[in-house]
């Protein structure tokens, strides 16, 4: 008897013991900030440049309880997870073995990783590669979409792609970043602001192409706005622009704008209401308007240029919705304007759209499944997926609802 109360009693002690073992404190910083640098592309040469640049404007931000992670892929190396520290040193994390670093689930995985060893009371995110905005793979630079000569989405590996809507599902659902700031070309539609309007306050975007070196030449001077208490994208923006705008020649070729992502539901009702009202732009007249892509062809319109073509007796309405979505545009007078299709910047709202045209009509199709052409030619329509309602929509219009964005595009359709 007496042995058995000496195993129950040792029993309870180390059962004691084991509940009151110390967990270890998770420090939370005030902001988070992870830089995807993705360049294992034709970019990769930029990669380090950028890492410095990094590195100097964040000693020079000094900024209170921060941290500042970066994952760099190139060209000819290993991808590695860096931090740079306040002091503006740059510690090696992890070294990985190959990897698309254009993956959903690569990217996800990092961002699951940032917020559990560097968790934070806000977050931000920078993003570079290339990119094509919503456009599928190969479009830019043929849109009939019958050869796939150039493949820029939302990032580029050696090749392989990330798709925006690949991009809004990857990002996490119960975590809302404050900026994401894009160092990527044509990322200024309404349909990717749209697409990420629950995922990030605000946007920094380009409706046109990013010139190299991108931002690189103001990190060192103005990384300290997008670690500030109140992060001053707007002013991140116009030292962009005004950097630009100082160049001569072709170098003096700039669009930027910050995007305030709680509007655009607002903006999309009311482009619905335009659209459903009126008929389609004569496609002649597309021809003479503002484009953004440097081609004999336009697939980045601006979009307070749209609508008031669409219905004039609407400016004042039209500015007012656009104007609590951009919260900051500017753009140089031209955009390098002795290369081939270079061209005069009359208009730049802020936000580009794409409008549909005859000639391509495999373009037109990808184009109605984006969310933003469903909330604005469908609104208040739902999604069935294999016969199952799936809530706010399925991937076929680039929406994500748990198992159904796993269903095949043929078996969903409008309810």
């Amino acid at each position: 008897m007496n042995k058995w109360i000496l195993l129950i009693l040792s029993l309870l002690l180390l059962s004691a013991c084991e509940k009151d073992e110390p967990v270890p404190d998770v420090h939370i910083s005030e902001r988070t900030v992870l830089v995807w640098l993705a360049g294992d592309n034709n970019l990769y040469s930029e990669v380090p440049h950028k890492l410095s640049a990094l590195a100097e404007g964040f000693r020079n931000a000094a900024p209170s309880d921060c941290r500042l992670l970066v994952y760099a892929d190139r060209r000819g190396n290993y991808p590695q997870l860096i931090e740079i520290m306040p002091d503006g040193n740059q510690s090696v994390l992890e070294t990985y073995p190959a990897q698309n670093s254009a993956s959903p689930e690569t990217f996800s995985r990092f961002l699951n990783y940032m917020m559990e060893t560097a968790p934070a009371r806000h977050y931000g995110l920078i993003l570079f590669s290339h990119a094509t905005g919503w456009l599928p793979q190969g479009a830019l630079e043929n849109p009939t979409l019958e050869e796939k000569p150039l493949s820029r989405t939302v990032f580029d590996d050696n090749g392989e792609q990330m798709t925006l809507a690949e991009l809004a599902d990857a990002l996490p659902t119960d975590v809302r970043f404050d900026y994401i700031v894009f160092e990527n070309c044509f990322m200024g539609g309404a349909e990717v602001a749209y697409a990420l309007r629950d995922k990030a306050d605000r946007l920094l975007v380009s409706s046109a192409e990013i010139l190299s070196p991108g931002f690189e030449e103001i990190y060192s001077s103005s990384l300290y706005r997008l670690f500030a208490p109140t992060p001053d994208l707007s002013g991140f923006a116009a030292d962009y622009y005004n950097y630009r705008n100082a160049k001569s020649g072709n170098h003096r070729s700039a669009t930027v704008s910050v995007i305030n992502t709680s509007a655009m539901p607002q903006l999309a009702s009311l482009v619905s209401e335009i659209i459903g009202g009126s008929t389609s732009l004569d496609e002649e007249k597309l021809k003479t308007m503002q484009r953004f892509n440097r081609h004999d062809y336009t697939l980045f319109f601006d979009l307070e240029e749209y609508l008031r073509e669409l219905a004039p007796d609407r400016a004042t309405e039209i500015r007012t919705a656009i104007s609590e979505a951009v919260e900051y545009a500017a753009a140089t007078a031209d955009f390098m304007p002795t290369y081939d299709h270079g061209f005069h910047i009359a208009r730049h709202c802020g936000l580009t759209v794409y409008i549909p045209q005859s000639r391509f009509p495999a373009l037109n199709a990808a184009y109605n499944e984006t969310a933003w052409h469903r909330a604005t030619r469908y609104p208040g329509r739902k999604v069935i997926c294999g016969g199952r309602r799936c809530g706010p929509g399925c991937r076929r219009w680039g929406l994500s609802s748990g198992g159904c964005r796993r269903e095949s595009s043929s078996r969903c359709r409008r309810d």
